[in-house]
Protein backbone atom coordinates (compact mmCIF):
# COMPACT_ATOMS: atom_id res chain seq x y z
CA UNK A 1 0.00 0.00 0.00
CA UNK A 2 2.94 2.31 0.98
CA UNK A 3 4.57 1.59 -2.53
CA UNK A 4 1.10 2.68 -4.43
CA UNK A 5 1.33 5.58 -2.61
CA UNK A 6 4.29 6.74 -3.26
CA UNK A 7 3.51 5.46 -6.87
CA UNK A 8 0.43 7.42 -6.84
CA UNK A 9 2.73 10.74 -5.49
CA UNK A 10 4.91 10.36 -8.06
CA UNK A 11 2.29 10.05 -10.85
CA UNK A 12 0.66 13.01 -9.57
CA UNK A 13 3.84 14.86 -9.63
CA UNK A 14 4.94 13.88 -12.79
CA UNK A 15 1.65 15.04 -14.01
CA UNK A 16 1.58 18.27 -12.18
CA UNK A 17 4.96 18.79 -14.21
CA UNK A 18 3.69 17.76 -17.41
CA UNK A 19 0.68 20.12 -16.64
CA UNK A 20 2.60 23.13 -15.64
CA UNK A 21 5.29 22.44 -19.01
CA UNK A 22 2.14 22.27 -21.08
CA UNK A 23 0.36 25.69 -19.77
CA UNK A 24 4.09 27.43 -20.05
CA UNK A 25 4.29 25.98 -23.36
CA UNK A 26 0.61 27.19 -23.89
CA UNK A 27 1.32 30.57 -22.75
CA UNK A 28 4.30 30.65 -25.20
CA UNK A 29 2.08 29.86 -28.02
CA UNK A 30 -0.70 32.37 -26.62
CA UNK A 31 1.92 35.02 -26.74
CA UNK A 32 2.82 34.06 -30.27
CA UNK A 33 -0.63 34.22 -32.05
CA UNK A 34 -0.76 37.46 -30.08
CA UNK A 35 2.62 38.55 -31.89
CA UNK A 36 1.41 37.28 -35.21
CA UNK A 37 -1.92 38.94 -35.24
CA UNK A 38 -0.10 41.68 -33.91
CA UNK A 39 2.13 41.20 -37.55
CA UNK A 40 -0.87 40.63 -39.25
CA UNK A 41 -2.90 43.78 -38.21
CA UNK A 42 0.84 45.65 -38.48
CA UNK A 43 0.88 44.22 -42.18
CA UNK A 44 -2.05 44.79 -43.11
CA UNK A 45 -1.68 48.41 -41.63
CA UNK A 46 1.65 48.80 -43.77
CA UNK A 47 -0.09 47.49 -46.45
CA UNK A 48 -3.10 50.77 -46.75
CA UNK A 49 -0.09 53.07 -45.84
CA UNK A 50 2.47 51.19 -48.60
CA UNK A 51 -0.90 51.43 -51.11
CA UNK A 52 -0.91 55.84 -50.09
CA UNK A 53 2.72 56.27 -50.46
CA UNK A 54 2.62 53.94 -53.66
CA UNK A 55 -0.17 56.44 -55.28
CA UNK A 56 2.32 59.65 -53.50
CA UNK A 57 5.84 58.24 -54.45
CA UNK A 58 5.63 56.13 -57.26
CA UNK A 59 10.03 55.60 -56.94
CA UNK A 60 9.50 54.39 -53.25
CA UNK A 61 7.35 51.03 -54.94
CA UNK A 62 10.50 48.69 -54.72
CA UNK A 63 11.85 49.43 -50.51
CA UNK A 64 7.68 49.64 -50.20
CA UNK A 65 7.80 45.86 -51.45
CA UNK A 66 10.99 45.01 -49.66
CA UNK A 67 9.62 46.48 -46.30
CA UNK A 68 6.24 44.11 -47.54
CA UNK A 69 8.55 40.73 -47.76
CA UNK A 70 10.23 41.84 -44.73
CA UNK A 71 6.68 41.73 -42.48
CA UNK A 72 5.63 38.87 -44.69
CA UNK A 73 8.46 37.08 -43.11
CA UNK A 74 8.09 38.28 -39.66
CA UNK A 75 4.52 36.66 -40.21
CA UNK A 76 5.55 33.53 -41.35
CA UNK A 77 8.49 32.89 -38.37
CA UNK A 78 5.41 33.53 -36.19
CA UNK A 79 3.38 30.84 -37.64
CA UNK A 80 6.27 28.40 -37.42
CA UNK A 81 7.12 29.09 -34.11
CA UNK A 82 3.25 28.69 -33.16
CA UNK A 83 3.66 25.16 -34.86
CA UNK A 84 6.94 24.11 -33.11
CA UNK A 85 5.80 25.01 -30.23
CA UNK A 86 2.69 22.91 -31.17
CA UNK A 87 4.77 20.31 -31.50
CA UNK A 88 6.45 20.38 -28.82
CA UNK A 89 3.32 20.49 -26.39
CA UNK A 90 2.20 17.01 -28.74
CA UNK A 91 5.55 15.34 -28.20
CA UNK A 92 5.26 16.11 -24.18
CA UNK A 93 1.31 14.64 -24.29
CA UNK A 94 2.73 11.84 -26.48
CA UNK A 95 5.96 11.37 -23.57
CA UNK A 96 3.17 11.76 -20.86
CA UNK A 97 1.00 8.71 -22.51
CA UNK A 98 3.85 6.34 -22.65
CA UNK A 99 5.15 7.16 -18.98
CA UNK A 100 2.09 6.58 -17.98
CA UNK A 101 1.44 3.33 -19.75
CA UNK A 102 4.81 2.32 -18.55
CA UNK A 103 3.71 3.22 -14.75
CA UNK A 104 0.44 1.69 -15.42
CA UNK A 105 2.37 -2.00 -16.52
CA UNK A 106 4.93 -1.50 -13.64
CA UNK A 107 2.06 -1.17 -11.03
CA UNK A 108 -0.12 -4.43 -12.80
CA UNK A 109 3.13 -6.31 -12.59
CA UNK A 110 3.52 -4.94 -8.68
CA UNK A 111 0.24 -5.95 -8.07
CA UNK A 112 0.43 -9.52 -9.30
CA UNK A 113 3.74 -9.98 -7.12
CA UNK A 114 2.06 -8.60 -4.55
CA UNK A 115 -0.89 -11.25 -4.75
CA UNK A 116 1.88 -14.18 -5.05
CA UNK A 117 3.49 -12.63 -2.12
CA UNK A 118 0.27 -13.05 -0.34
CA UNK A 119 -0.42 -16.31 -1.70
CA UNK A 120 3.11 -17.66 -0.21
CA UNK A 121 1.98 -15.95 3.27
CA UNK A 122 -0.93 -18.07 3.21
CA UNK A 123 0.19 -20.99 2.34
CA UNK A 124 2.61 -20.69 4.43
CA UNK A 125 0.00 -19.69 7.49
CA UNK A 126 -1.99 -23.15 6.50
CA UNK A 127 1.62 -24.89 6.73
CA UNK A 128 2.14 -23.31 10.08
CA UNK A 129 -1.34 -24.11 11.40
CA UNK A 130 -0.68 -28.03 10.12
CA UNK A 131 2.79 -27.76 11.90
CA UNK A 132 0.96 -26.76 15.22
CA UNK A 133 -1.58 -29.49 14.91
CA UNK A 134 1.01 -31.97 14.61
CA UNK A 135 3.15 -30.50 17.36
CA UNK A 136 -0.19 -30.63 19.75
CA UNK A 137 -0.76 -33.88 18.39
CA UNK A 138 2.60 -35.07 19.78
CA UNK A 139 2.15 -33.52 22.63
CA UNK A 140 -0.63 -35.34 23.79
CA UNK A 141 1.27 -38.38 22.52
CA UNK A 142 3.82 -37.72 25.15
CA UNK A 143 1.84 -36.88 27.96
CA UNK A 144 -0.01 -40.16 27.72
CA UNK A 145 3.37 -41.90 27.11
CA UNK A 146 4.32 -40.01 30.44
CA UNK A 147 1.39 -40.84 32.05
CA UNK A 148 1.73 -44.52 31.23
CA UNK A 149 5.46 -44.03 32.53
CA UNK A 150 3.97 -42.62 35.72
CA UNK A 151 1.37 -45.50 36.01
CA UNK A 152 4.01 -48.25 35.48
CA UNK A 153 6.49 -46.77 37.48
CA UNK A 154 3.23 -46.64 40.54
CA UNK A 155 2.79 -50.49 39.55
CA UNK A 156 5.97 -51.32 39.79
CA UNK A 157 6.50 -49.78 43.26
CA UNK A 158 3.42 -51.45 44.12
CA UNK A 159 4.96 -54.37 42.98
CA UNK A 160 8.39 -53.91 45.04
CA UNK A 161 6.01 -53.23 48.30
CA UNK A 162 4.25 -55.83 47.99
CA UNK A 163 7.21 -58.09 47.38
CA UNK A 164 9.26 -57.18 50.03
CA UNK A 165 6.63 -57.36 52.35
Amino acid sequence: TQKLNQSNNKINELSLQLTQQKNEYEQLILRDKKIASDSINKLEINCKQLQLEIDKFPNTIENLKKEKINLQKEYDNSFKKIETLSLQIDQLNLNQQQEQKDFKIKFEQSQDKFIDLESKFDQSQQKLIINNKKIEEQRLIINDLKNQITLLNSKNLLIDNNSSN
